[in-house]
Protein backbone atom coordinates (compact mmCIF):
# COMPACT_ATOMS: atom_id res chain seq x y z
CA UNK A 1 0.00 0.00 0.00
CA UNK A 2 3.02 2.32 -0.17
CA UNK A 3 2.65 3.20 3.49
CA UNK A 4 -1.07 4.04 3.23
CA UNK A 5 -2.68 2.37 6.21
CA UNK A 6 -6.38 2.88 6.74
CA UNK A 7 -7.65 2.19 10.23
CA UNK A 8 -9.62 -1.04 9.94
CA UNK A 9 -12.17 -2.36 12.37
CA UNK A 10 -11.13 -5.70 13.82
CA UNK A 11 -14.01 -8.15 13.98
CA UNK A 12 -14.19 -10.37 17.05
CA UNK A 13 -15.29 -13.97 17.29
CA UNK A 14 -16.17 -16.11 20.32
CA UNK A 15 -14.49 -15.03 23.55
CA UNK A 16 -13.27 -11.86 21.85
CA UNK A 17 -10.76 -13.67 19.63
CA UNK A 18 -10.18 -11.93 16.27
CA UNK A 19 -12.01 -13.52 13.37
CA UNK A 20 -10.07 -14.22 10.22
CA UNK A 21 -12.58 -14.29 7.39
CA UNK A 22 -12.59 -17.23 5.02
CA UNK A 23 -13.42 -16.32 1.44
CA UNK A 24 -15.94 -17.99 -0.83
CA UNK A 25 -13.65 -18.17 -3.84
CA UNK A 26 -14.69 -17.51 -7.40
CA UNK A 27 -12.72 -17.67 -10.65
CA UNK A 28 -10.34 -14.81 -11.36
CA UNK A 29 -12.09 -12.14 -13.38
CA UNK A 30 -10.63 -12.06 -16.89
CA UNK A 31 -13.22 -9.79 -18.46
CA UNK A 32 -12.07 -7.61 -21.36
CA UNK A 33 -11.79 -3.86 -21.35
CA UNK A 34 -15.54 -3.54 -22.12
CA UNK A 35 -16.19 -4.52 -18.51
CA UNK A 36 -15.51 -0.90 -17.60
CA UNK A 37 -18.62 0.23 -19.45
CA UNK A 38 -21.74 1.50 -17.78
CA UNK A 39 -24.89 2.94 -19.25
CA UNK A 40 -27.27 5.84 -18.71
CA UNK A 41 -30.83 5.74 -19.96
CA UNK A 42 -33.79 8.01 -19.26
CA UNK A 43 -32.04 9.77 -16.41
CA UNK A 44 -31.25 6.65 -14.40
CA UNK A 45 -28.17 4.48 -14.14
CA UNK A 46 -28.55 1.01 -15.63
CA UNK A 47 -26.10 -1.75 -16.37
CA UNK A 48 -24.98 -2.49 -19.91
CA UNK A 49 -27.64 -5.17 -20.34
CA UNK A 50 -30.38 -2.55 -20.03
CA UNK A 51 -32.29 -1.19 -22.99
CA UNK A 52 -30.49 1.18 -25.36
CA UNK A 53 -27.58 2.04 -23.04
CA UNK A 54 -25.25 4.89 -23.87
CA UNK A 55 -21.71 3.64 -23.25
CA UNK A 56 -19.45 5.26 -20.71
CA UNK A 57 -15.94 3.88 -20.50
CA UNK A 58 -13.08 4.39 -18.11
CA UNK A 59 -10.67 7.18 -19.12
CA UNK A 60 -7.75 6.68 -21.49
CA UNK A 61 -4.25 6.31 -20.04
CA UNK A 62 -3.49 9.92 -20.89
CA UNK A 63 -6.61 11.26 -19.19
CA UNK A 64 -6.15 8.96 -16.20
CA UNK A 65 -2.55 10.07 -15.72
CA UNK A 66 -3.63 13.71 -15.79
CA UNK A 67 -6.41 13.06 -13.27
CA UNK A 68 -4.05 11.19 -10.97
CA UNK A 69 -1.47 13.97 -11.08
CA UNK A 70 -4.06 16.62 -10.27
CA UNK A 71 -6.29 14.58 -7.98
CA UNK A 72 -3.99 12.67 -5.66
CA UNK A 73 -3.12 14.27 -2.37
CA UNK A 74 0.33 15.84 -2.54
CA UNK A 75 1.46 13.61 0.30
CA UNK A 76 0.83 10.53 -1.83
CA UNK A 77 3.15 11.63 -4.63
CA UNK A 78 5.56 13.58 -2.39
CA UNK A 79 7.02 15.40 -5.37
CA UNK A 80 7.52 12.22 -7.37
CA UNK A 81 6.26 11.88 -10.93
CA UNK A 82 4.31 9.02 -12.46
CA UNK A 83 6.57 6.88 -14.64
CA UNK A 84 4.09 4.14 -15.53
CA UNK A 85 0.55 2.86 -15.06
CA UNK A 86 -0.72 -0.67 -14.54
CA UNK A 87 -4.50 -1.07 -14.89
CA UNK A 88 -6.83 -4.04 -14.36
CA UNK A 89 -10.62 -4.12 -13.93
CA UNK A 90 -11.69 -4.37 -10.31
CA UNK A 91 -12.23 -7.98 -9.22
CA UNK A 92 -15.51 -6.96 -7.57
CA UNK A 93 -16.83 -4.32 -10.01
CA UNK A 94 -19.56 -1.81 -9.27
CA UNK A 95 -22.78 -1.94 -11.29
CA UNK A 96 -22.98 1.68 -12.29
CA UNK A 97 -19.46 3.09 -12.52
CA UNK A 98 -16.21 2.01 -14.12
CA UNK A 99 -13.93 0.61 -11.42
CA UNK A 100 -10.32 -0.53 -11.61
CA UNK A 101 -7.18 -1.27 -9.65
CA UNK A 102 -4.19 0.88 -10.58
CA UNK A 103 -0.52 0.40 -9.88
CA UNK A 104 1.52 3.60 -10.20
CA UNK A 105 5.22 3.35 -10.84
CA UNK A 106 6.76 6.50 -9.38
CA UNK A 107 10.25 7.93 -9.59
CA UNK A 108 12.85 6.35 -7.29
CA UNK A 109 11.18 2.94 -7.66
CA UNK A 110 8.19 3.53 -5.38
CA UNK A 111 4.89 1.85 -6.25
CA UNK A 112 1.48 3.13 -5.21
CA UNK A 113 -1.67 0.99 -5.41
CA UNK A 114 -4.98 2.78 -5.93
CA UNK A 115 -8.63 1.79 -6.37
CA UNK A 116 -10.38 4.12 -8.84
CA UNK A 117 -14.02 4.82 -9.70
CA UNK A 118 -14.89 6.74 -12.87
CA UNK A 119 -18.20 8.26 -13.88
CA UNK A 120 -19.80 10.92 -16.06
CA UNK A 121 -19.25 14.60 -15.40
CA UNK A 122 -22.99 15.25 -14.99
CA UNK A 123 -25.23 13.06 -12.87
CA UNK A 124 -28.56 12.39 -14.64
CA UNK A 125 -31.54 14.16 -13.11
CA UNK A 126 -33.13 12.07 -10.41
CA UNK A 127 -30.10 9.93 -9.81
CA UNK A 128 -29.92 6.19 -9.39
CA UNK A 129 -33.35 4.71 -8.58
CA UNK A 130 -34.60 8.19 -7.71
CA UNK A 131 -32.68 8.00 -4.43
CA UNK A 132 -30.49 10.53 -2.67
CA UNK A 133 -27.56 10.50 -5.07
CA UNK A 134 -25.39 13.12 -6.66
CA UNK A 135 -22.99 10.97 -8.62
CA UNK A 136 -19.32 10.53 -7.86
CA UNK A 137 -18.86 14.16 -6.87
CA UNK A 138 -21.36 13.72 -4.05
CA UNK A 139 -19.89 10.34 -3.10
CA UNK A 140 -16.48 11.95 -2.72
CA UNK A 141 -17.88 14.60 -0.39
CA UNK A 142 -19.86 12.05 1.65
CA UNK A 143 -16.87 9.71 1.90
CA UNK A 144 -14.64 12.56 3.07
CA UNK A 145 -17.28 13.42 5.68
CA UNK A 146 -17.34 9.82 6.88
CA UNK A 147 -13.54 9.96 7.26
CA UNK A 148 -13.87 13.08 9.42
CA UNK A 149 -16.33 11.25 11.66
CA UNK A 150 -14.27 8.10 12.03
CA UNK A 151 -10.85 6.93 10.87
CA UNK A 152 -11.90 3.36 11.64
CA UNK A 153 -13.47 1.19 8.99
CA UNK A 154 -13.43 3.82 6.21
CA UNK A 155 -10.94 3.41 3.33
CA UNK A 156 -8.76 6.47 2.77
CA UNK A 157 -9.96 8.77 0.00
CA UNK A 158 -6.67 9.71 -1.65
CA UNK A 159 -8.11 12.34 -3.94
CA UNK A 160 -10.53 13.16 -6.74
CA UNK A 161 -10.37 14.82 -10.10
CA UNK A 162 -12.93 16.03 -12.58
CA UNK A 163 -12.88 17.47 -16.06
CA UNK A 164 -15.34 18.00 -18.89
CA UNK A 165 -15.36 14.27 -19.66
CA UNK A 166 -15.95 12.84 -16.21
CA UNK A 167 -15.09 12.39 -12.55
CA UNK A 168 -12.60 10.02 -10.92
CA UNK A 169 -12.29 9.11 -7.24
CA UNK A 170 -9.08 7.54 -5.95
CA UNK A 171 -9.17 5.37 -2.83
CA UNK A 172 -6.82 3.35 -0.71
CA UNK A 173 -6.75 -0.09 -2.32
CA UNK A 174 -7.55 -2.75 0.27
CA UNK A 175 -5.53 -5.69 -1.01
CA UNK A 176 -7.36 -9.03 -1.32
CA UNK A 177 -10.61 -7.51 -0.04
CA UNK A 178 -13.92 -9.21 -0.74
CA UNK A 179 -17.52 -8.10 -0.10
CA UNK A 180 -19.10 -9.30 3.12
CA UNK A 181 -21.53 -11.62 1.35
CA UNK A 182 -18.50 -13.65 0.21
CA UNK A 183 -17.02 -13.91 3.71
CA UNK A 184 -17.33 -17.03 5.79
CA UNK A 185 -18.68 -17.65 8.41
CA UNK A 186 -21.46 -15.78 6.63
CA UNK A 187 -23.68 -14.97 9.61
CA UNK A 188 -20.76 -13.75 11.69
CA UNK A 189 -19.66 -11.45 8.90
CA UNK A 190 -23.11 -9.84 8.78
CA UNK A 191 -23.17 -9.48 12.58
CA UNK A 192 -19.73 -7.83 12.51
CA UNK A 193 -21.00 -5.45 9.81
CA UNK A 194 -23.83 -4.49 12.16
CA UNK A 195 -21.35 -3.68 14.92
CA UNK A 196 -19.23 -1.73 12.43
CA UNK A 197 -22.03 0.63 11.38
CA UNK A 198 -23.24 0.90 15.00
CA UNK A 199 -19.82 2.14 16.11
CA UNK A 200 -19.77 4.57 13.21
CA UNK A 201 -23.19 5.95 14.13
CA UNK A 202 -22.04 6.42 17.73
CA UNK A 203 -19.20 8.65 16.52
CA UNK A 204 -21.51 10.40 14.05
CA UNK A 205 -24.19 11.28 16.58
CA UNK A 206 -24.99 14.99 16.43
CA UNK A 207 -25.63 16.95 13.28
CA UNK A 208 -23.62 15.61 10.33
CA UNK A 209 -24.85 18.40 8.05
CA UNK A 210 -22.59 20.72 10.05
CA UNK A 211 -19.64 18.92 8.42
CA UNK A 212 -20.83 19.09 4.81
CA UNK A 213 -23.91 20.01 2.71
CA UNK A 214 -25.35 16.51 2.87
CA UNK A 215 -28.72 15.26 1.73
CA UNK A 216 -31.25 14.93 4.54
CA UNK A 217 -33.78 12.16 5.15
CA UNK A 218 -36.75 14.40 5.76
CA UNK A 219 -40.53 14.05 5.60
CA UNK A 220 -40.75 14.68 1.86
CA UNK A 221 -38.16 12.00 1.14
CA UNK A 222 -39.82 9.43 3.40
CA UNK A 223 -43.25 10.03 1.88
CA UNK A 224 -42.02 9.31 -1.65
CA UNK A 225 -41.95 5.58 -1.28
CA UNK A 226 -45.45 4.37 -0.46
CA UNK A 227 -47.07 5.41 -3.74
CA UNK A 228 -44.05 4.41 -5.83
CA UNK A 229 -43.93 0.97 -4.22
CA UNK A 230 -47.57 0.16 -4.70
CA UNK A 231 -47.51 1.12 -8.37
CA UNK A 232 -45.11 -1.77 -8.85
CA UNK A 233 -46.58 -4.12 -6.24
CA UNK A 234 -49.91 -3.97 -8.07
CA UNK A 235 -48.20 -5.10 -11.27
CA UNK A 236 -46.15 -7.92 -9.76
CA UNK A 237 -48.60 -9.44 -7.28
CA UNK A 238 -51.35 -11.56 -8.79
CA UNK A 239 -53.68 -11.19 -5.78
CA UNK A 240 -55.36 -7.79 -6.21
CA UNK A 241 -57.46 -8.25 -3.06
CA UNK A 242 -54.35 -8.86 -0.98
CA UNK A 243 -52.60 -5.87 -2.58
CA UNK A 244 -55.54 -3.55 -1.91
CA UNK A 245 -55.79 -4.67 1.72
CA UNK A 246 -52.05 -4.25 2.24
CA UNK A 247 -52.08 -0.77 0.79
CA UNK A 248 -54.86 0.29 3.15
CA UNK A 249 -52.94 -1.18 6.10
CA UNK A 250 -49.73 0.59 5.07
CA UNK A 251 -51.58 3.88 4.80
CA UNK A 252 -52.80 3.47 8.36
CA UNK A 253 -49.30 2.88 9.72
CA UNK A 254 -46.79 4.62 7.49
CA UNK A 255 -47.52 8.21 8.47
CA UNK A 256 -46.89 7.18 12.05
CA UNK A 257 -43.67 5.48 10.94
CA UNK A 258 -42.52 8.70 9.30
CA UNK A 259 -43.11 10.63 12.53
CA UNK A 260 -41.16 8.01 14.49
CA UNK A 261 -38.21 8.11 12.10
CA UNK A 262 -38.02 11.89 12.28
CA UNK A 263 -37.99 11.92 16.09
CA UNK A 264 -34.67 10.10 16.45
CA UNK A 265 -31.19 11.59 16.59
CA UNK A 266 -29.52 12.39 13.29
CA UNK A 267 -26.39 10.55 12.19
CA UNK A 268 -24.62 10.05 8.87
CA UNK A 269 -26.67 7.25 7.31
CA UNK A 270 -24.88 5.21 4.64
CA UNK A 271 -28.16 4.79 2.80
CA UNK A 272 -27.28 1.61 0.89
CA UNK A 273 -25.89 -0.60 3.65
CA UNK A 274 -25.98 -4.03 2.06
CA UNK A 275 -23.29 -6.65 2.56
CA UNK A 276 -22.00 -5.76 -0.93
CA UNK A 277 -20.95 -2.37 0.47
CA UNK A 278 -18.92 -3.80 3.33
CA UNK A 279 -15.58 -5.34 2.41
CA UNK A 280 -13.16 -7.38 4.45
CA UNK A 281 -9.60 -8.62 4.34
CA UNK A 282 -7.90 -10.71 7.00
CA UNK A 283 -9.78 -9.89 10.20
CA UNK A 284 -10.74 -6.32 9.21
CA UNK A 285 -13.75 -4.64 7.61
CA UNK A 286 -14.38 -1.35 5.81
CA UNK A 287 -17.50 0.50 4.57
CA UNK A 288 -17.49 1.64 0.93
CA UNK A 289 -19.78 3.35 -1.62
CA UNK A 290 -21.18 6.38 0.23
CA UNK A 291 -23.10 7.82 -2.72
CA UNK A 292 -26.50 7.51 -1.03
CA UNK A 293 -25.37 8.89 2.33
CA UNK A 294 -27.61 11.38 4.09
CA UNK A 295 -28.30 12.76 7.54
CA UNK A 296 -31.05 10.84 9.28
CA UNK A 297 -31.96 7.93 11.59
CA UNK A 298 -29.21 5.32 11.73
CA UNK A 299 -31.69 2.49 12.20
CA UNK A 300 -32.27 2.63 8.43
CA UNK A 301 -28.80 1.16 7.83
CA UNK A 302 -29.45 -1.62 10.34
CA UNK A 303 -32.83 -2.40 8.77
CA UNK A 304 -31.21 -2.59 5.33
CA UNK A 305 -28.47 -5.06 6.18
CA UNK A 306 -30.81 -7.38 8.12
CA UNK A 307 -33.89 -7.22 5.90
CA UNK A 308 -33.40 -10.54 4.06
CA UNK A 309 -31.58 -12.52 6.77
CA UNK A 310 -32.94 -15.30 8.99
CA UNK A 311 -34.42 -13.97 12.21
CA UNK A 312 -31.76 -15.40 14.53
CA UNK A 313 -28.95 -13.73 12.55
CA UNK A 314 -30.92 -10.47 12.34
CA UNK A 315 -31.45 -10.43 16.11
CA UNK A 316 -27.74 -11.01 16.77
CA UNK A 317 -26.86 -8.25 14.30
CA UNK A 318 -29.29 -5.87 16.02
CA UNK A 319 -27.77 -6.68 19.41
CA UNK A 320 -24.25 -6.09 18.05
CA UNK A 321 -25.35 -2.77 16.54
CA UNK A 322 -27.03 -1.60 19.74
CA UNK A 323 -24.03 -2.52 21.88
CA UNK A 324 -21.64 -0.71 19.52
CA UNK A 325 -23.79 2.42 19.25
CA UNK A 326 -24.98 2.61 22.87
CA UNK A 327 -22.45 0.68 25.03
CA UNK A 328 -24.64 0.99 28.14
CA UNK A 329 -28.09 0.22 26.77
CA UNK A 330 -30.10 1.40 23.75
CA UNK A 331 -32.78 4.04 24.24
CA UNK A 332 -36.33 2.85 24.85
CA UNK A 333 -37.36 4.07 21.40
CA UNK A 334 -34.81 1.86 19.60
CA UNK A 335 -37.11 -1.11 18.90
CA UNK A 336 -39.95 1.13 17.73
CA UNK A 337 -37.65 3.16 15.47
CA UNK A 338 -36.10 0.01 14.01
CA UNK A 339 -39.53 -1.43 13.23
CA UNK A 340 -40.47 1.79 11.42
CA UNK A 341 -37.14 1.70 9.57
CA UNK A 342 -37.84 -1.87 8.42
CA UNK A 343 -41.19 -0.92 6.91
CA UNK A 344 -39.63 2.11 5.21
CA UNK A 345 -36.74 0.01 3.88
CA UNK A 346 -39.08 -2.61 2.42
CA UNK A 347 -41.20 0.04 0.71
CA UNK A 348 -38.06 1.56 -0.76
CA UNK A 349 -36.79 -1.80 -2.01
CA UNK A 350 -40.18 -2.63 -3.48
CA UNK A 351 -39.93 0.33 -5.87
CA UNK A 352 -37.23 -1.59 -7.79
CA UNK A 353 -38.62 -3.75 -10.59
CA UNK A 354 -37.39 -7.34 -10.19
CA UNK A 355 -35.65 -9.31 -12.90
CA UNK A 356 -37.58 -12.38 -14.08
CA UNK A 357 -35.60 -14.70 -11.86
CA UNK A 358 -36.20 -12.46 -8.83
CA UNK A 359 -39.99 -12.16 -8.99
CA UNK A 360 -40.56 -14.75 -6.26
CA UNK A 361 -38.07 -12.96 -4.00
CA UNK A 362 -39.98 -9.72 -4.66
CA UNK A 363 -43.25 -11.39 -3.69
CA UNK A 364 -41.63 -12.77 -0.55
CA UNK A 365 -40.65 -9.23 0.41
CA UNK A 366 -44.23 -8.04 -0.17
CA UNK A 367 -45.46 -10.77 2.18
CA UNK A 368 -42.84 -9.70 4.72
CA UNK A 369 -44.09 -6.12 4.49
CA UNK A 370 -47.60 -7.40 5.22
CA UNK A 371 -46.32 -9.23 8.30
CA UNK A 372 -44.45 -6.15 9.56
CA UNK A 373 -47.49 -3.92 9.05
CA UNK A 374 -49.66 -6.43 10.93
CA UNK A 375 -47.21 -6.21 13.86
CA UNK A 376 -47.39 -2.40 13.98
Amino acid sequence: MGGLDGAPVIASGPLGEPLCWRVEHRPIDTRPREAFQIGWHRGQAINTQGAVPVRYEGPSNEVLRRRLETGLDREQLAGRSIQGLGRVPALWPGKFYATEEITLALTDGVQLRVFAKHGPAIQPVGGYRGNHTGGLAYEGMAHATAMKISAEGIPVLLGEARDAAGVSLFFQLIENAVPAYRMRPEGEAMIAAGALIGAFHRRSNGEPTALAPLNVIDRDFLLLWEEKAFELISEVMADSVMTSGLRNAVRRTYLRDVDILLQGSSVLVHGDYWTSNVIGAGSSMWIIDWEMAAAGPGEIDLATITIDWPEHYAMECEAAYAQARWPGAPPQAFSRTLAAARRFTLLRILTIAPARDRIEKYRKRVRKLADLVAEA
